[in-house]
């Protein structure tokens, strides 16, 4: 067993070496035997940079780096798994992927001090879901709701709107302790049967009434 080890690996070497450029999938190495092009190990998942400190196998065929041993700037390095880069910095990773699932069976928890989403489409499936925040803004150029119960509840709702259109197509009904209007300019009605009930006093104050 022994002989046959030492023929597989007869002509191979393993040296250290300074990563001096690279370009693509070819990496140019100064090593104590001169400098080599080597390529990257598909088990080296840290990909080395000009000045990284580097473990090789070389041999009359190829050579590949094995291994980044130290980093020239220590507080920055990128690693590919696949298709997928992941580049970190000092206090910071960025991960780069032509698409990206998160599989995960039981509770995700996700603190941070400030959290911002950027997408071109977004898709959200939830069978329930809670909600709660002390300050909200939203700046939505287009809104569409669809749902078949939509429950609000709020201590004080305010709503600043240019334009405001509801169309309901069958009954909408509200239920409120005090109710006031304040039209700046005109208030139009209409309806093919109107109701209006009142216990107590009615009063109508105008400049000119029309009725009929």
């Amino acid at each position: 067993m022994k002989k046959i080890a030492l023929e597989t690996y007869r002509g191979v070497e393993f040296l250290y070496g300074t990563v001096r450029a690279w370009s693509g999938e070819d990496y140019m190495v100064e090593t104590p035997a001169g400098i080599l092009k080597t390529r990257l190990a598909a088990g080296c998942l840290l990909q080395p940079e000009s000045g990284d400190r580097v473990l090789l196998t070389h041999s009359p065929e190829e050579s590949y780096i094995l291994a980044v041993l130290a980093k020239r700037n220590p507080t920055t390095g990128r690693m590919q798994l696949g298709g997928v880069r992941f580049s970190g910095r000092e206090e910071g990773l960025t991960i780069e992927a032509a698409d990206l699932e998160l599989l995960i069976s039981r509770r995700t928890r996700l603190e941070t001090a400030a959290l911002e989403t950027m997408a071109l489409e977004g898709r959200f499936f939830l069978k329930k879901a809670f909600f709660s925040a002390h300050r909200l803004l939203s700046r939505i150029q287009r809104f569409d709701l669809v749902t078949e119960v939509f429950n609000t509840f709020a201590r004080k709702f305010v709503q600043r709107l240019k334009d405001c259109y509801a169309w309901v197509e069958g009954l909408e009904q509200r239920k409120i302790g005090r109710l006031r209007y304040l039209v700046k300019e005109s208030l139009f009605l209409r309806a093919r049967r109107s109701t209006l009930r009142a216990k107590e006093k009615v009063t109508i104050d105008g400049k000119k009434i029309n009725l009929g």
